[in-house]
């Protein structure tokens, strides 16, 4: 991992992110890259009728938005929560409509190892940018419901109902615990709508650690009426930091969970929820055609 991306809108929800990342950022030894949308107005002109230069007209209705923009970026770049981690920045300018496209661009245009993004939690009216950008972006994501100035996960907790185990989930989630020195728990929840027997569980359980060579894993079998409320009692009365999803479709989070909505396990998790979307993953050979027609560095 050489880059942390950190997309900001400079709210309150999107700095919970900010401590998280510069903790990651300073025990693997990384960059941080600060991202910022702007929406444009260009959706307001006309141009078939613009008795303006259209380039010059732009400049006028987006200019004080970059400026302003440039200055949030270099003023947040030199706060100190990021002392002793190296920081760039950079905006991109969208449609009004295209943030979540703006954002997927700029994930394919560097190769970046993580995303950290902070979210409202249960609160929101809406669903959030962090959920969206889970389900469509390829690079692994951690999302903070709160902030997390030592970010260090000693017990990482990993969600599965055996189907959607993945060497490249379960590698993605070892690299970044084994800095920590973690131990790591396989949690099945047991319903009573896809109920497996203790033995059931187990044998696959042995599987999963034969064929991907874990060792330093365990089991925890949760019953429960529902695999979200499972999921969220676990945690919420474990000792857990972290909680891992492999996540698949574009339609929810995940679909790991026999349909259930696991939106509500991102944004209810009181510890950060690490996310990595396999349906992307396979498509990721296909190029991305992006939105944003102009950007720029400042950092």
């Amino acid at each position: 991992m050489k880059t942390i991306l950190l997309p900001t809108d400079f709210s309150k929800e999107a700095e919970k992110g900010y401590s998280t990342a510069v903790s990651i950022a300073k025990t693997l030894g990384v960059d941080i890259h600060i991202f910022n949308i702007i929406k444009s107005h260009a959706q307001e002109l006309n141009f078939g009728y613009s008795g303006y230069n259209t380039f010059d007209k732009l400049e006028k209705m987006d200019g004080a938005d970059v400026t302003k923009a440039q200055n949030q970026l270099n003023e947040l770049a030199a706060n100190p929560i990021f002392k002793d981690v190296k920081v760039t920045t950079s905006y991109s300018m969208v449609f009004e409509g295209s943030v979540v496209q703006g954002i997927l661009d700029e994930i394919n245009k560097k190769e970046y190892g993580l995303i950290v993004m902070g979210t409202a939690g249960e609160d929101q009216n809406e669903e959030s940018l962090a959920e969206v950008i889970t389900r469509h972006t390829v690079t692994p994501i951690i999302t903070c419901k709160e902030a997390v100035a030592d970010f260090s996960p000693k017990n990482i907790l990993i969600c599965t109902d055996f189907e959607n185990m993945t060497r490249g989930f379960i590698q993605r989630v070892a690299n970044l615990g084994d800095n920590y020195e973690a131990k790591y728990t396989l949690l099945y929840v047991n319903t009573h709508k896809h109920f497996k027997s203790t033995r059931e569980i187990q044998s696959d359980f042995k599987k999963v650690k034969r064929s991907f060579g874990i060792s330093n894993i365990s089991l925890l079998i949760h019953n429960d009426y529902s695999v979200r409320d499972g999921v969220l009692d676990v945690v919420k009365h474990g000792e857990f930091d972290l909680l891992a999803l492999a996540t698949e479709g574009r339609t929810g989070i995940s679909r790991i969970f026999m349909g259930s909505n696991t939106e509500d396990i991102l944004n209810a998790s009181p510890i950060p929820v690490y996310s990595y979307n396999l349906h992307e993953f396979l498509k990721s050979l296909k190029p991305h055609n992006g939105v944003s027609f102009r950007s720029g560095f400042t950092g």
